[in-house]
């Protein structure tokens, strides 16, 4: 037999292999994409939560005084006050204050600095901001907060991301030997 010309079934089988063979590809492609924009939300997130966690560490580490801001459970927080010494950092001049404080309204922490009276959204995104004395107790029958002995605080920071994803970050700060733990309702 001398065939020189494709069937119309010939035909509509390759149209139809070669659609199934295009529907493969575009879902795996679409499915990359949108694994990829999750991992870029993911790490959006982190960053922004690392990037606040990395700022109060700096600054906090060479706190000379601490107050925890009465708000939250116990022995937690969400607003801390440190008095800094010296000027070991460039972040902050000698002999300051600065506060650390979760806004919860706004989902931002914020850095106030009593040298420029000036307050900085260091992160966005963030749904808690915990300041932990693992040592304290909160006394209630004479309400109030027994300072601690641990020689670190811990901080603990929940990021979500754009898809509602919750990123969890925690770390401790070893205390200087200098560190007046503190209360102030």
């Amino acid at each position: 037999m001398n065939r020189k010309a494709l069937t119309v079934i010939e035909l509509v089988v390759a149209m139809v292999l070669t659609g199934i063979l295009g529907l493969v590809m575009t879902i795996q492609f679409v499915s990359e994409q949108r694994f990829r924009a999750s991992i870029q939300n993911d790490l959006a997130a982190l960053q922004e939560a690392q990037l606040a966690m990395n700022h109060m560490t700096r600054v906090l580490r060479f706190a000379c005084g601490i107050d925890y801001i009465a708000g939250g459970g116990w022995p937690s927080t969400s607003t801390i006050d440190a008095e800094i010494e010296g000027s070991h950092l460039n972040l902050v001049p000698n002999r300051c204050y600065v506060r650390y404080q979760f806004n919860a309204a706004q989902h931002t922490v914020e850095y106030y600095d009593n040298s420029n009276n000036t307050t900085v959204t260091i992160a966005r995104n963030i749904q808690s901001l915990h300041f932990i004395d693992p040592s304290g107790v909160w006394d209630e029958r004479i309400l109030q907060y027994t300072k601690g002995i641990w020689p670190f605080i811990q901080i603990a920071i929940t990021s979500q991301t754009a898809d509602g994803k919750l990123i969890y970050l925690y770390t401790s700060i070893k205390r200087l030997p200098n560190w007046d733990m503190g209360f102030r309702p």
